[in-house]
């Protein structure tokens, strides 16, 4: 019997612990707005990574489209957090961008 109950709440555990850490938590980060460019080569296409520089650290940003603010442009960011990424569903700019020499 000892046994029994033993591994459903081992089972039980397991489970919540694979759903704790595959879950997501939305958040809202403000920060600045970053766009990094890499060119394509032997056959790679080229491409945009879109980053959120903030007093903690950097975020990866991840989009279904492009955004409509600027490099540079200090931003708030809502979305899902996973890890560093962040899958935004919302940013907004605070300010212009600052102007880069």
């Amino acid at each position: 019997m000892r046994v029994k109950v033993f591994v459903a709440a081992l089972a039980a555990f397991l489970v919540a612990a694979g759903g704790a850490s595959a879950a997501s938590s939305e958040i809202v980060v403000r920060g600045t707005f970053l766009v990094a460019h890499a060119d394509g080569r032997g056959g790679a296409g080229d491409a945009d990574f879109y980053l959120l520089k903030t007093s903690a650290g950097y975020f990866d940003l991840e989009f279904t489209h492009a955004p409509a603010v600027q490099p540079n442009q200090p931003v708030v960011v809502t979305g899902d957090q996973q890890g560093r990424e962040l899958f935004v569903s919302r940013i907004e700019a605070t300010e212009a961008a600052a102007q880069v020499a």
